[in-house]
């Protein structure tokens, strides 16, 4: 009896240290100390079991939730079972940080999580861009309609990500959309199309509209 006891002893003594490690953890991507946050980032990639991982995805805190996503999205193998459902999760909740959200999409994408695809079709009414890229890094085509709905909603204004998850998917109506942001007026909206149109391609023509029209033109004749 004394032996069992002893035994159990042994067990709660080694498993505390790691309950606290885990608390203390969560403390760190919760503190608004940079140093603090990047400790807790550290643990999370550290975490080979999980469960850290895990509780962050699920913690009510969106600084803590966009960090555990974030080491979702720099590393696929880490999408299990249970922290594609959390991130899924996370994605539904639209009462949830914004950055979190954006997280998750890309953690979702990175993993080509096509059962995520309804999850990530809806987010497209507020997270365009990230639910985008995240279709397209899918290679879901049924996604296709969500996508000319979210384009033509915003009209001319309409993000480049868009664009590119159409043509990545097969609408040449997304290669003219990044022509169109590419020279319109907006640099940030202009930077992005010029990266998306060398992603899509493979190759850098250039700020110019002009070069870019005709090798797509190039292109869809080639693929004809």
């Amino acid at each position: 009896m004394r032996i069992a006891g002893a035994l159990a002893a042994l067990l709660l003594a080694l498993a505390a240290p790691a309950a606290r490690s885990l608390s203390d953890a969560l403390e760190d991507l919760r503190s608004p100390d940079p140093e603090a946050r990047a400790r807790g980032r550290a643990a999370l990639a550290a975490d080979a079991e999980g469960s850290l991982l895990l509780r962050a995805l699920a913690a009510p805190e969106g600084m803590v939730r966009e960090a555990a996503a974030s080491v979702v999205a720099a590393d696929p193998a880490r999408a299990t079972g249970p922290v594609r459902a959390a991130l899924r999760g996370i994605l539904r909740d639209r009462g949830a940080d914004g950055a979190a959200r954006g997280a998750a999409l890309r953690a979702l994408g990175a993993a080509k999580d096509a059962g995520s695809s309804p999850e990530i079709r809806a987010a497209l009414k507020d997270l365009p861009r990230e639910a985008a890229l995240a279709l397209a890094a899918i290679g879901d085509p049924g996604a296709l309609a969500d996508l000319r709905a979210a384009r033509d909603q915003r009209a001319g204004e309409a993000p480049a990500e868009v664009g590119f998850a159409l043509a990545a998917l097969g609408d040449p109506s997304g290669e003219e959309l990044l022509v169109e942001r590419l020279g319109g007026g907006d640099p940030v909206a202009s930077t992005a199309a010029l990266h998306l149109l060398r992603r899509l391609t493979g190759r850098d023509l250039g700020p110019s509209v002009t070069p870019w029209k005709e090798a797509l033109r190039l292109r869809r004749l080639a693929e004809a």
